[in-house]
């Protein structure tokens, strides 16, 4: 169906109602700018999910006092954002706006980095209302990795490592995409960032929204219900070591109206999880096609892009693609062979959204970070970096391994953002190291925006 230009603005608009709202509402209770933009972005998109979906239930509807009854519901959502909006949102949004300028002018890299961001903004309203939802997200991701890294590290540090993850070739490609992997990715780090915050002081606002964040997470998820079952998991372990478990069964009964009414999204969303989200195909090679996989998606994950192997097989008549692909083949293919494959193992460095990897980066930094705080990290490092290993492993274990695969982890690598700012404190990484990384960050990001603009090009450009 060709995109409505007009329906695309009117949803563009009424998703940046509903985030100014809460956003101005957050601001007044005093969070930190970045999780109160995380937050609210996120809180936009539950609240249009929410009465999108309810058109799913099907028999539900069919009663026409329910139906009437969600109608007043949706209808009251929009007059209570707009009465937000006009009586609490200047006040609290001029200081708000001031002070991400001045971020700005002072970190002009970023600057720089929020002109591609119009660039990508672009190409989301030409895509359709599902392209905005990507860039809502997207959004997202980069104020709640900022946020978790300032846990870790001074505010240079942590925005180098938020320009780290929001420039990831795949999460870039994704995000003006209609799929929801880029929704669910910054829906599971909204509920790291819940997690660390009802760690840090229990609050009830906290604990609700990490009570929808987690059934949300599924929309759009490749993975199903694997990684927010994880993430029930990880909250309970982190959230019970931490006050045990008679302060969160005295916080449940003093403010169970506010959890009752958060429990109607949130089972809403387990109960519409199957209808946004693909089935996994499956192999039946056990721990031998779990161990063939691992290595593949190691091989997979050490991603230079294309533009790199071109200019070495321009220098050096040498291509990294082609001595990976050999060295899987005389390593990996003698031992195991086909094992938990479904296609042959071939490696391409082409540009495009389903099959793109996740950049130097991801490979040379993140994975690093991840065993470094598994190792080296505070108890809720160690505590991520477990849960993202058993994910990974489970993925392995499950999913028969394809080009697209890298789906899978989109979630892993946005998740795991926070590791790097463990990794990089100011004696590891100087003011003259943030610049470099943040320049080549800004060169992998225009590249994954030029790959956009020319796709007509790049896809009469050779695989191999």
């Amino acid at each position: 169906m060709e995109n409505d230009p007009y329906m695309t603005a009117a949803f563009g608009a009424e998703l940046l109602l509903l985030f100014l709202a809460a956003f101005g509402e957050l601001i007044r209770r005093r969070l930190p700018l970045a999780e109160a933009a995380a937050y609210g972005w996120i809180i936009s998109l539950m609240f249009a999910a929410f009465f999108a979906e309810i058109s799913f239930l099907g028999p539900v509807l069919q009663n026409p006092w329910l139906s009437l009854l969600f109608r007043i519901a949706e209808i009251g959502g929009w007059i209570g954002a707009g009465v937000l909006i006009l009586f609490r949102l200047r006040k609290n949004l001029d200081g708000a706006v001031w002070t991400i300028l001045r971020f700005l002018r002072e970190h002009r890299f970023a600057g720089l980095m929020g002109i591609g961001w119009l660039v990508l903004g672009k190409y989301a309203f030409e895509a359709s209302p599902g392209a905005i939802i990507g860039f809502a997200a997207y959004l997202s991701i980069g104020f709640a990795t900022y946020a978790l890294s300032r846990r870790y590290a001074w505010p240079p540090t942590a925005l180098t490592v938020a320009m780290i993850i929001l420039t990831l070739p795949r999460l870039v490609l994704q995000t003006p995409t209609p799929g929801g992997e880029v929704v669910s990715a910054a829906a599971a780090l909204f509920c790291l960032l819940a997690i660390y915050r009802s760690v840090e002081e229990p609050r009830i606002l906290d604990l609700a929204l990490l009570f929808v964040g987690i059934p949300f997470s599924i929309r759009g998820n490749p993975s199903g219900g694997i990684f927010p079952l994880i993430l029930v998991l990880l909250s309970g372990v982190l959230l019970y070591r931490r006050h045990g478990g008679a302060l969160w069964k005295l916080m449940v009964i003093d403010n169970w109206p506010i959890l009752l009414a958060a429990s109607i999204p949130a089972i809403i969303f387990w109960r519409t999880w199957h209808l946004f989200s693909a089935k996994i195909v499956q192999h039946s090679d056990g721990l031998a096609g779990a161990g063939a996989n691992l290595l593949r998606y190691l091989f997979q994950s050490a991603h230079f892009t294309l533009p790199m192997d071109r200019l070495f097989e321009w220098m050096f008549d040498f291509r990294i693609t082609g001595f990976l692909n050999g060295l899987y083949k005389k390593t990996v293919s003698p031992l195991l062979g086909g094992a938990g494959a479904a296609v042959p193992f071939d490696l391409v460095w082409f540009p495009a959204a389903d099959t793109t990897w996740f950049g130097p980066f991801g490979f040379l930094l993140i994975l690093p970070a991840l065993l470094f705080g598994l190792f080296r990290g505070h108890r809720r490092l160690k505590a991520i970096a477990v849960a993202l290993a058993g994910y990974v492993w489970i993925i392995g274990l499950t999913a028969s391994w394809e080009r697209t695969n890298g789906a899978f982890f989109t979630i892993f690598f946005v998740c795991a953002g926070v590791e790097a700012a463990f990794l990089l404190p100011p004696w590891r990484l100087t003011r003259r190291g943030r610049r470099w990384i943040q320049a080549l960050c800004l060169l992998l990001f225009f590249y994954s925006l030029f790959s956009l603009w020319s796709k007509p090009v790049t896809e009469l450009l050779p695989l191999s």
